[in-house]
């Protein structure tokens, strides 16, 4: 490992970092975090960093770890061990609604960039994160932090003036760097901070607090080692980036992104030379007794905050907990039988005595596995980017169920329009259809003026914002459009579920036919 201190892998952490990488990250620091705490490591934690997909994983486990204690008054290692498995379970079953397509899908952040240079899914973000973690929420706005918790520092870059800050929860006195700024939770609620350290630049705006802009943390310190002080004990740095892969083919829509991860990839060996802590990385793979290689298609998947498959959310917390242990070991406290069935089928070496059927199966299993890794690594489009049979089928359905749905919402908004004409009051049901047009041209350049527009700034962009007004209105009806197509097809069905059941749908249909 680079830039590591080795030590004894029982002792006590006195302050640990969670690095970014949206949920890919976020997934695998819950699977360090369970290791750690079932180690006893996590007793004398004083002091936790965070930033972007790392922000994510300490919520959900600070929040459980919170609902622990008032369960009972002292939370012990096992227990503390449960808490990060049930933040993870909380944590899948919310990205299986597809976080990113829910905020790209806000009415009011799709609002935002009629009026504003940029559109509002930050806000959007964060809005979701305050009801994600409404309990953590609570406890931070009435600064009800536990005494037993660590202090927590949420990481964050501020655009404004091209440094750190540092969004503070549950100030314990510990000392602060000089090259940051630090901010509390009267200056920024936790769900803003939790979106500003995640805040992709290129995708989501910087969110504003008094003169700063916060955005991603990780474009200045994505491993958040610039925060750890050899004064307040034993450090440990959780790693779930990826190095830099070979890029092919080269566009200009992926050079932003590209030059960003490429940044990134050069400050993380800078600051590793410069401070001495131990390193659990998802760049050092754990040999497993199955033989296959899957660990390289984790570190290959997309930094995104959309729907995680049960595949890669499950095994990137199998890779963290055997990063942490240096072992090809299964937790075998997990409660539920799909994890531990996926893990035994991709780490563990097969039966001897299996029959042919049941090696088969495996075999088939394994491969859907690893075919569901490879399709994780694209973020559009995926069941195109790896092509089979069912995925190729399921996606161009799902391209036809969503025209079918712009069509069917057109047909329903037709009927109520003829239907909800008759509730008006006569003097507008008499209006011709210019004058009610032009009614709804007003209420709707209103709106945008009273919810959208800043009341400060440059001609520029005031000129910017009242053009934004005048024309927004006429673009407002396909914006809903838009944002009710995207929701139904968060909640209807998800591409990467009907491409698993498609495939295995086709499989069992091949063996019957080959059988027959």
């Amino acid at each position: 490992m680079d830039a590591v201190v080795e030590g004894s892998r029982l002792e006590p952490i006195h302050q640990l970092s969670l690095s970014g990488g949206g949920f890919r990250a976020a997934f695998f620091h819950l699977g360090a975090l369970h290791a750690l705490a079932a180690q006893g490591r996590l007793r004398e934690l004083k002091l936790l960093v965070t930033i972007s997909g790392g922000s994510i994983a300490a919520g959900f486990f600070l929040q459980e770890w919170m609902h622990a204690l008032k369960q009972r008054c002292t939370v012990d290692d096992a227990e503390l061990a449960r808490c990060a498995l049930r933040a993870q379970q909380t944590l899948f079953r919310k990205t299986r609604h597809n976080p990113r397509l829910r905020v790209m899908a806000s009415v009011r952040a799709l609002s935002c960039g009629l009026v504003r240079n940029e559109f509002g899914f930050s806000l959007a973000m964060a809005r979701i994160n305050r009801r994600w973690l409404a309990a953590l929420h609570r406890a931070t706005s009435k600064e009800a932090w536990p005494a037993v918790l660590p202090e927590w520092r949420i990481a964050c870059s501020d655009y404004a003036n091209g440094s750190r800050c540092v969004v503070v929860v549950g100030h314990r006195g510990l000392p602060f760097q000089p090259d940051a700024k630090y901010l509390s939770m009267q200056d920024l609620p936790v769900a803003k901070a939790m979106a500003s350290s995640s805040a992709v630049p290129g995708v989501f705006e910087p969110i504003r607090c008094g003169p700063y802009h916060l955005g991603d943390g990780g474009v200045l310190d994505n491993h958040g080692l610039r925060e750890l002080d050899p004064a307040i004990g034993t450090a440990v740095c959780i790693d779930a980036s990826a190095p830099v892969l070979p890029m092919n083919p080269v566009d200009g829509w992926a050079t932003p992104m590209r030059a960003m991860d490429l940044m990134m990839e050069q400050t993380r060996g800078d600051v590793l030379r410069m401070r001495n802590c131990t390193l659990i990385s998802l760049r050092d793979p754990v040999a497993q007794p199955s033989g296959l290689d899957w660990w390289s298609h984790l570190r290959a998947l997309r930094t995104d905050l959309d729907d995680f498959a049960a595949t890669e959310a499950h095994l990137l917390f199998l890779a963290g907990y055997q990063s942490t242990t240096g072992q090809p070991e299964i937790p075998l406290d997990c409660p539920h039988d799909n994890m531990l069935a996926l893990w035994e089928t991709m780490s563990r070496a097969a039966p001897a005595e299996a029959t042919p059927e049941l090696q088969l199966q495996l075999a088939d299993s394994r491969e859907a596995c690893l075919d569901d890794l490879e399709r994780g690594q694209h973020v559009l489009f995926s069941g195109l980017q790896k092509r089979s049979p069912a995925s190729v089928a399921v996606t161009l359905t799902s391209l036809i169920m969503v025209a079918l749905t712009v069509l069917l919402l057109l047909l329903l908004a037709k009927i109520a329009w003829a239907w909800g004409i008759a509730l008006f009051p006569r003097s507008l049901r008499n209006m011709s259809a210019n004058g009610l047009l032009g009614l709804l041209w007003v209420g709707g350049a209103a709106w945008l003026w009273q919810f959208y527009t800043p009341r400060q700034g440059a001609m520029f962009n005031n000129m910017r914002q009242w053009f934004g007004v005048l024309a927004g209105p006429i673009v407002l009806p396909a914006l809903v459009l838009l944002s009710i197509t995207l929701r139904l097809k968060v909640i209807a069905f998800s591409t990467r579920d009907l491409t698993a059941w498609a495939r295995t749908a086709l499989t069992q249909y091949q063996r019957r036919r080959a059988g027959g």
